[in-house]
């Protein structure tokens, strides 16, 4: 069964509720967009659907809400992608990290535009 997230045109932080089916039950869950579509593009990165992730990130959560677990997840997902800049001196990754940085607030504000394959 697919997901129902779609692309969405709204501002990053605008929180939507959509349904996932975790371990084969239908469940609602709100997160910012920007969640979503970071949700989406790891399990499409990965291989999987939302509804996996989800279901594996509700496996791991203990006790902490669902939506906070993904929140988490999501984080920590990209910063185990990005070793150099947790590894490299703040002189070395500089102009990376600024880059970064810039193309990070410019997606909260047109939240469609992706940032850059260059930094993965």
């Amino acid at each position: 069964m697919k997901s129902s997230i779609v692309p969405v045109l709204c501002p990053a932080h605008q929180r939507l509720h959509h349904r996932v089916v975790i371990a084969g039950r239908h469940t609602g869950m709100a997160l910012e967009a920007a969640f979503w579509r970071a949700l989406r593009d790891i399990a499409v990165r990965e291989g999987t659907t939302v509804d996996a992730l989800c279901t594996d990130i509700n496996r791991r959560r203990g006790s902490a809400p669902l939506p906070t677990s993904v929140r988490v997840f999501v984080v920590s997902y990209y910063r185990q992608a990005t070793p150099a800049l947790q590894t490299n001196s703040a002189s070395d990754s500089a102009s990376l990290s600024q880059d970064l940085l810039k193309e990070a607030l410019e997606a909260m504000i047109q939240p469609d535009t992706p940032i850059s394959g260059k930094h993965h």
